[in-house]
């Protein structure tokens, strides 16, 4: 088996693969520790399905990220708490907590896991080629790979995208997005908070080890702020928020210029098609989406799960190539609908979030206030309650 990208999902994917039996290669073009961002937070739904596929993971995701529920705030910029939502007992309901931790650290917990010498780095994925019998990964330096499948889990700007005839390309949404880690300081919201102003918002969590991670996104033209130098990004988003609670203003001004991560943000019209005969997209090359619902990286382990799940239950009983065309038919099957779902909540939720009109800004936040309060679970059973 194949897997083209080391990121989340496609690790996740090895991990699962090789659970199962199969021989496992992945392929980056990087060190898998160059791009790896700064936080991130798995909620229940993810974490589940990281314990179906590798439940040594998903124990040390236990014991090395923070663990929620915290009493979490979501406050004007000016400091005024619009809503706050107290601590709920997510393990008890949905059998995994929700955590954060830097993003390298889950990196980390999965390369632990992998096959010793399952990773090759230095490999830049170019095309796949399929035949009845395997299919062939081609790379820039002119190797070659084969396999019975391939997984093309590489990220927002995929080659493998290309192979199962997806023509669209990622679609910038107006906003970019700054993220950091930085020394927690002393503040109003120690269990985190989400903090809105007109076209602006931060959110903020609290990772082990008394650091923050912090996220902040903008309406921007795209490449605006990606192109800047990391220092200028910080000292303008540090004027911009220059009058707004604390801790933001020292958060923003103080956090390590090496430990600033800036990118657009993208997403897609759902694709056509998700797979061939011989070749899976996953993660963000299926289904790239905004970050609003912090379902990213969860969305991309339950693709995993789903997949391997599928591939096993289907070829125990068919190895065939009709059966291998079978697992990659219900792969999809399974995981468009939902993917679609987060990803067009996450871009509503975003877009709504960063309005810059005082009048729909109050307006939207007295929706979401009535939301909170008689709102029932909200979007908790469909989301949290997912199995793969």
């Amino acid at each position: 088996m194949l897997v083209v990208g080391c990121g989340i999902g496609g690790l996740c994917t090895a991990l699962g693969l090789a659970r199962r039996g199969h021989r496992v290669r992945v392929f980056d073009q990087s060190d898998p520790f160059e791009h790896t961002g700064s936080g991130l937070v798995l909620s229940p739904n993810g974490i589940r399905a990281l314990d179906r596929l590798a439940p040594e993971a998903g124990r040390r995701v236990r014991e090395e990220a923070v663990p929620g529920p915290h009493t979490f705030n979501y406050v004007s910029h000016t400091g005024q708490v619009k809503v706050r939502i107290p601590p709920t007992d997510l393990v008890a309901r949905w059998k995994a907590p929700m955590v954060a931790m830097r993003r390298s650290l889950l990196h980390r917990i999965l390369l632990d896991a992998l096959p010793k010498g399952a990773l090759r780095i230095g490999s830049r994925f170019l095309l796949a080629t399929e035949t009845p019998d395997t299919v062939t990964a081609t790379f820039a330096d002119g190797t070659t790979a084969h396999g019975d499948l391939l997984v093309g889990a590489d990220g927002v700007w995929s080659m493998a995208r290309k192979h199962v005839g997806a023509k669209r390309r990622p679609r910038f949404l107006g906003i970019s997005s700054m993220r950091g880690i930085t020394p927690a300081p002393e503040h109003s919201y120690p269990g985190g908070f989400f903090s809105q102003g007109p076209g602006l918002q931060i959110f903020a969590n609290p990772l082990r080890g008394g650091e923050l991670y912090w996220a902040a996104t903008l309406n921007a033209t795209e490449y605006e702020w990606p192109q800047l130098h990391p220092e200028y990004a910080r000292e303008r988003l540090a004027a911009l928020v220059r009058d707004w609670h604390a801790p933001i203003p020292d958060l923003v001004a103080h956090t390590p210029v090496d430990q600033l991560v800036v990118t657009d943000i993208h997403d897609m019209p759902t694709l056509p098609r998700w797979t061939t005969p011989r070749v899976a997209l996953l993660g963000d090359a299926a289904h790239p989406m905004a970050p609003f619902l912090g379902q990213g990286a969860n969305a991309a382990i339950e693709d995993a799960a789903v997949f391997c799940r599928l591939v096993e239950e289907t070829l125990a009983h068919d190895d065939t190539p009709p059966g291998r065309r079978r697992a990659m038919r219900a792969y999809e099957a399974a995981r468009v609908s939902r993917a679609t779902r987060i990803s067009r909540m996450s871009r509503r939720i975003g877009m709504a979030g960063q309005w810059e009109n005082r009048a729909a800004i109050a307006a939207r936040d007295t929706a979401m206030r009535l939301a909170f309060k008689y709102g029932g679970d909200g979007p908790d059973t469909w989301l949290y309650g997912y199995e793969t």
